[in-house]
């Protein structure tokens, strides 16, 4: 950080990013440090993207999940709150429950779409019981 003075002598702190202006966010760094995989979903359950590194916490390759329905990935017991969790407007406040999607996706209000939960995924390895549980948490 620096302390400049601008044309009325007032003192404002500055941050100098040139170390950061010419490095562009690496993809594989960023999936080491998340340690886990980051899945993609439509609202109907379509897997849109996943990334590579779902293969070593799942065994499956990112190429046979990608465009098919997650409900075929998540225990039977958790479709269903998943399905609820997907549904944009299911945990809307008493308050909100007339509020449109092009309302709750305005920056006040994308705080009611945010979701934390827990959900079991089929497991392809050896070390589990053939589910994997996982922390599912979106941020806006």
């Amino acid at each position: 950080m620096h302390k400049d003075k601008d044309e009325n002598g007032s003192l404002h702190r500055s941050r100098d990013l040139t170390a950061f202006d010419h490095t562009p966010l690496d993809g594989e760094m960023f999936l080491q440090a998340l340690n886990g995989f980051l899945m993609i979903l439509t609202c109907e359950g379509e897997v849109f993207f996943a990334t590579h590194s779902i293969e070593g916490y799942l065994g499956f390759h990112q190429s046979d999940i990608v465009h098919q329905s997650v409900y075929e990935l998540v225990h039977s017991e958790d479709r269903e709150e998943l399905q609820r969790q997907l549904m944009w407007n299911s945990f809307l406040p008493p308050e909100s429950a007339n509020i449109g999607l092009q309302d709750v996706l305005l920056p006040d209000n994308c705080h009611l779409l945010e979701r934390s939960f827990t959900v079991r995924f089929r497991c392809l390895l050896d070390n589990t019981s053939g589910f994997l549980v996982s922390f599912v948490s979106n941020s806006n």
